[in-house]
């Protein structure tokens, strides 16, 4: 808990500054490509049909943690932070 307690915290004015100029300084290249798995390419598509995890984990026979855990990665993967965000892209880039 201590260990915790001493990391600087992101919400301190200051160190929000450091981040903020750290990622404002990174020149800006376009769109990387994105590399998703055979399954998460999967998981991607019944995402963008509209279907919930649950749908997903019955379509596929899997669990539904599996399916969070797959739709987790390819947000990490692409960099978004909602299913809207991650459909816009992958729609920009032709992958759905």
């Amino acid at each position: 808990m201590q260990t915790l307690m001493a990391a600087p915290a992101a919400n301190v004015p200051a160190q929000r500054e450091r981040c903020a100029e750290g990622v404002m300084a990174a020149p800006h290249t376009g769109p990387e490509p994105l590399h998703f798995s055979v399954r998460e390419l999967e998981i991607l598509a019944r995402i963008a049909a509209g279907a919930t995890s649950v749908e997903i984990a019955g379509q596929l026979h899997i669990s539904v943690h599996t399916v969070k855990n797959h739709r987790k990665n390819i947000l990490r993967k692409s960099g978004c932070r909602n299913a809207g965000q991650l459909i816009t892209r992958c729609t920009v880039l032709g992958l759905v």
